[in-house]
């Protein structure tokens, strides 16, 4: 399938190559070694382009799983204070405490 799709676009860029050459009229015919070396510029571009894309995928992956690790972090001790409250209330109404949650 990337075989496929990596044809299809070396084939469109080389027909926009040529349809953008043959737009200026006194241009002289591209050989098929200026194709190729435009074909490689703009597959140059578009390489580096999708690469940014990427590394800005990534950092954005990075940061969600920061903060989801923060928020974890969040809820536990969340959690671990809740506890303790119920233990208070309950020894101030006179029941006894539960032994402590196993710590992480």
């Amino acid at each position: 399938m990337r075989n496929f799709i990596a044809i299809a676009v070396l084939v469109a860029v080389i027909c926009t190559v040529q349809d953008v050459h043959s737009a200026d009229e006194d241009a002289q015919p591209l050989t098929v070694i200026d194709q190729i070396k435009q074909v490689m510029e703009y597959t140059s571009k578009l390489t580096n382009s999708i690469k940014q894309l990427l590394n800005r995928r990534k950092n954005v992956t990075t940061q969600a799983a920061e903060q989801l690790k923060e928020l974890g972090g969040n809820l536990g001790n969340t959690e671990r204070d809740l506890s303790e409250q119920m233990a208070n209330l309950g020894e101030f109404l006179g029941i006894p405490k539960p032994p402590p949650p196993p710590k992480e």
